[in-house]
């Protein structure tokens, strides 16, 4: 879940460079949830305020940064999986 002070966000896992930008004013007054590819407010696809990207993960500790916005609160969820 993202929530964020500004008029962007971009989230950044400088390990290998995959990025997540959502476009859009926003004051905390917005929660966006990014689910895979597809982004959602509110339970409406807001793919078109995004640069359609993703955080990929590596295995082991990935670097995290997020720019464009002056405060933000993310919190990551990630589903196990088993193989």
């Amino acid at each position: 879940m993202i929530s964020y002070v500004g008029s962007r966000i971009s989230i950044i896992n400088t390990d290998n460079d995959s990025v997540f930008t959502f476009t859009g004013e926003n004051n905390f007054n917005r929660t966006i949830v990014l689910d895979g590819v597809n982004a959602y407010e509110n339970e409406n696809n807001v793919n078109d305020n995004t640069n359609f990207g993703y955080i990929k993960l590596e295995k082991g500790i990935n670097h995290i940064s997020v720019h464009g916005c002056e405060k933000f609160d993310i919190k990551f969820v990630f589903p196990f999986i088993y193989v």
